[in-house]
């Protein structure tokens, strides 16, 4: 924490709150089936590998909750995301809410029928602070903290009931003197991130 504190004071000329949503309560909620296929995938590095992922941003029932489908084919990466609304346990009884385009529901869809059994494996919940350039908005600077995970393989995907057991039997994955910072740039790092980070031996 003191490190990132040091970085964010070396930094503070070149970024500024993201304009929509600086601070949020971020829930996520990645499926796999049994044989754990999504994460073979990743862990084998395969050329073509995809995953599926619940989140909502804050808590409460009437939170927006959206279904993402991400896939990265030799190095290049598609994300496809859509509102649903939940009736029943199972995924397959979602209701996509608002204007989705019809592809974006025809691939999620076929996502969830090429794994029979596909259900919640894991979830993940975490405060984060999200910041953008302050010149180039394209740069993208998160902050994560409080980061706690716990197994979702024994219950549904009801808001609440994850909600509840990330709360009572949530693991920490780091401690409270860490947190997570990632960057996301459209081409390469800006100087101005490079010489902080390097001065202060992070990389």
């Amino acid at each position: 924490m003191e490190q990132w504190k040091e970085l964010e004071s070396m930094i503070k000329a070149y970024v500024e709150p993201d304009k929509l949503y600086p601070y949020s309560d971020i829930y996520s909620i990645y499926f796999d089936t049994e044989q754990m296929e999504f994460l073979k995938q990743a862990v084998e590095k395969s050329w073509y590998r995809e995953k599926l992922r619940m989140r909502w941003y804050q808590t409460g029932e009437e939170a927006p909750v959206y279904l993402e489908w991400k896939s990265k084919a030799k190095g290049i990466t598609g994300k496809r995301r859509a509102q649903i609304s939940l009736h029943g346990d199972d995924i397959e009884e979602i209701n996509y809410e608002g204007d989705v385009n019809p592809i974006v529901i025809r691939q999620i869809n076929g996502v969830i029928k090429r794994y029979p059994g596909i259900r919640p494996e894991v979830g993940i919940n975490y405060h984060r602070l999200s910041l953008q350039g302050a010149q180039d908005q394209s740069i993208r600077l998160t902050v994560d903290k409080s980061i706690i995970k716990a197994d979702l393989r024994d219950i549904c995907t009801n808001k609440t009931e994850i909600e509840n057991k990330l709360e009572n039997h949530g693991e920490n994955i780091i401690s409270e003197n860490e947190v997570l910072v990632e960057i996301k740039v459209a081409h390469s790092l800006p100087i101005w991130w490079v010489k902080t980070t390097g001065s202060l031996g992070i990389y």
